[in-house]
């Protein structure tokens, strides 16, 4: 039997046989076989097979274009599945960073936890519904990203005193430090009973510290085991030795002088890795070019910078906090102030983005420290 013609029908987009989602999906995998029995075994239709061929391999790549187009205008331009594909990266990041740290046990709770997570989900949920304009939203979900980038180098977690380096671009309870800076240590347990209930940290000054040696740690610790600890030793040599010793006497967080050589602030450090606790780069002492060297000292591994004017300093006519605050703006990392602070300058030091403000001379100077401590307290928003 011969076949003098065969009349093939050429298959559109729209065709019915499309319209079947079986049939589509059988044409899209290639599933039509082109030995069927209709088709009879004869070298004479050769050429047909390939005409027939060509077609359906031409109608595949016609359906997958319609397909993709399909998925553009549901998911968006490349620019915005970049940019949600990027937020849910950071998203599953910060989870990760989260569920790890969480299962850590913390005497006390850290810094203010990072709150860019919850906007970039937003973000992707508005984007993904098409609930917003896409334009609109594609500018807040890449500054989203921009945050949670951040939040990944400062808000880590780094000790078991649960410091956090808190991103200064978020609203944050900002947490008061009292400065025990007195030089026996029967007052500085008075001073700390008095102010325990009112403060976050209690720190020991370096004369106490000098005057007591590391027992006060050991005694402050065991008093006030709810609190952190700052001892201020002011490492300016020796940094991971030093910071080792504070760290064993109870400390929770400990300082190496900003100023100090590199190698020391990185060897403090390494010590605080050690130990699981936080290490503090004070600035007091830089005053030229002062923002450059606190971005060059976070970028060492510290927890933050304290932004620290001296007694001395504070005495020299024409001090105002207000420098502190400025050049912790500018720097962009997380920071804490020390330099005078009191009732009348606290709503400035937590409106310039600190993490910590370290009140000494407004409490132990006045007559009252529990009530002096208690106003600091209130006046945080």
């Amino acid at each position: 039997m011969f076949w003098s013609a065969v009349s093939v029908p050429v298959i559109s987009s729209h065709s019915p046989l499309l319209r079947s989602s079986k049939n589509s999906r059988l044409i899209r995998d290639g599933e039509i076989a082109l030995s069927h029995s209709w088709i009879p075994p004869s070298s004479r239709i050769r050429g047909f097979r390939s005409r027939i061929s060509g077609r359906i391999l031409r109608l595949r790549d016609c359906t997958d274009a319609q397909n993709r187009s399909t998925e553009r205008s549901r998911t968006g331009t490349r620019a915005e599945r970049t940019a949600v594909k990027s937020a849910q990266t950071a998203v599953r990041a910060r989870q990760r960073t989260v569920d790890h740290h969480s299962a850590r046990p913390r005497r006390t709770p850290g810094f203010a936890i990072w709150k860019g997570v919850p906007a970039v989900c937003s973000a992707v949920a508005s984007v993904r519904s098409g609930a917003v304009d896409r334009r609109a939203e594609i500018g807040a979900l890449s500054q989203a990203v921009a945050r949670s980038r951040l939040a990944d180098r400062s808000a880590e977690p780094i000790g078991k005193s649960g410091i956090r380096r808190a991103p200064r671009f978020e609203e944050i309870a900002v947490k008061l430090q009292v400065a025990l800076d007195v030089a026996t240590l029967e007052d500085a347990l008075t001073l700390a009973r008095q102010t325990a209930d009112h403060v976050d940290i209690l720190e020991l000054g370096t004369p106490l510290i000098k005057a007591e040696g590391l027992d006060a740690i050991k005694a402050i610790k065991a008093a006030h085991p709810d609190k952190l600890v700052f001892a201020d030793m002011k490492t300016a040599d020796a940094g991971e030795l030093e910071a080792d010793l504070a760290f064993a006497a109870g400390a929770d967080l400990v300082t190496v002088m900003g100023a100090a050589d590199d190698d020391t602030v990185r060897g403090a450090v390494a010590a605080g890795r050690k130990h699981g606790k936080d290490v503090v780069a004070d600035m007091i002492t830089v005053v030229a070019d002062r923002v450059t060297r606190i971005r060059e000292v976070s970028k060492m591994g510290v927890s933050f910078v304290e932004i620290h004017a001296g007694l001395d300093e504070q005495a020299k006519p024409g001090y105002t906090i207000q420098t502190l605050l400025d050049d912790g703006k500018q720097a962009g990392v997380p920071f804490s102030i020390a330099g005078g602070i009191k009732a009348e300058s606290i709503a400035s030091v937590q409106d310039s983005g600190a993490t910590v403000a370290v009140a000494g001379g407004a409490i132990y100077s006045a007559k009252d420290p529990a009530a002096a401590a208690k106003n600091l307290k209130s006046l945080i928003r």
